[in-house]
């Protein structure tokens, strides 16, 4: 027979055993988890900021877990992601018109933009009396350099890929000096030829030309403003800077817009990003969270009613199936649902990732 002192010895290595194997098993989750935290710090980030300027998103996609999971399923996937995207894309529509300083009452069209344009442009008409001439340098001939150079390269290899366009732009504008207001009038048809090129996204050609019709209007504003300030304006370098910034995000909201719903496009933001374009403040947020949130920020151009003809189907067979009218009186509950996953108080509590062990 086992002593007692035999059976408290067996028991507490027993016991022993089991803490750590139990220990070991909540430190490799927690290792785990930490790992995950770590992995997807980026992505977190971008989602946090998205939130922070108001943007929802389909909790079961950046957070899975089992009520998330459970109340996703009972309100309809398809239509949550629609009824995300319908109030994300009020929210994106307030931030391009905040970015360029428009009233919440403004239509987003090509003619407001242009009024932003022109108010912002008053500056460079005080740049175009300036005297003397603006005069080439070496940053200026460095720039037209870097937006050869590729397709120099390329040539060496295959002469038919030389982009002869560009190279005989570049040759065009390797002057010795410009008159200052026809500086100005290079930088707008240059800006407008690029917004009107980076249109055909899909063609190779057309979007290389983009690239260097944008990066010629920089170096042209680059030595505008060199040249300015050399005429002993600090001020007006203040303005022309101003001016630069918040005509370029006319361009990147004009390159979103969708003129038949007056929607800026959040994927075309994102779409911008990742062709190179230079994007910054709340509207590089807004591609970013587009970029890896595409679904939470579709146009949705058609009105979305309340209750779905999915709705009344799953209330129907429900009713049919059990032979009990207590589920047609309950059509409403997937619509609530979604209300309840779209809500603010909700998003903040559930979509948020955590990545401590026993974090829903």
């Amino acid at each position: 027979k086992l002593t007692s002192a035999a059976v408290g010895a067996a028991v507490g290595r027993g016991t022993n055993a089991l803490g750590n194997y139990v220990g070991g098993k909540v430190a490799e989750k927690t290792s785990t988890r930490a790992l995950q935290g770590l992995q997807n710090a980026k992505k977190d980030a971008v989602l946090a900021e998205g939130m922070r300027l108001g943007y929802i998103t389909e909790p079961a996609m950046t957070k899975p877990s089992l009520p998330n999971n459970l109340l996703e399923g009972l309100a309809g996937k398809t239509s949550t992601e629609q009824a995300i995207s319908i109030k994300n894309q009020a929210v994106t529509n307030a931030i391009a018109r905040r970015a360029v300083g428009l009233s919440d009452d403004t239509p987003l069209d090509d003619v407001a933009l242009g009024e932003v344009r022109q108010q912002a442009g008053r500056v460079y008409e005080q740049i175009r009396s300036l005297p003397g001439r603006v005069t080439s340098d070496a940053s200026y001939q460095g720039a037209l350099l870097n937006i050869a150079k590729p397709f120099r390269r390329l040539a060496e290899d295959v002469p038919e890929e030389a982009g002869e366009q560009i190279e005989n732009l570049v040759t065009q504008y390797s002057k010795e000096s410009f008159d200052p207001s026809n500086v100005i009038t290079l930088i707008q048809r240059r800006r407008k030829d690029a917004t009107t090129l980076f249109k055909a996204f899909d063609d190779p050609v057309k979007r290389d030309m983009a690239k260097a019709h944008r990066a010629l209007a920089d170096a042209l504003e680059d030595l505008l403003e060199r040249h300015v300030k050399a005429s002993g304006s600090p001020q007006l370098v203040d303005e022309l800077r101003q001016a630069r910034e918040l005509i370029a995000k006319t361009y990147t909201i004009e390159a979103a817009l969708n003129p038949g719903s007056g929607n800026v496009v959040a994927r075309k933001l994102a779409n911008q990003l990742g062709r190179g374009k230079p994007l910054s403040g709340e509207l590089l947020s807004v591609a970013k969270f587009a970029s890896s949130n595409g679904k939470a920020v579709q146009e949705i151009t058609s009105a979305m009613p309340g209750v779905s003809p999915l709705d009344f189907a799953v209330a129907g067979a429900t009713s049919i199936g059990t032979g009990n009218v207590a589920p047609l009186a309950a059509i409403g509950i997937r619509p609530s649902i979604r209300g309840i996953i779209t809500s603010r108080p909700y998003q903040n509590a559930m979509v948020q990732p955590r990545y401590a062990v026993g974090g829903v």
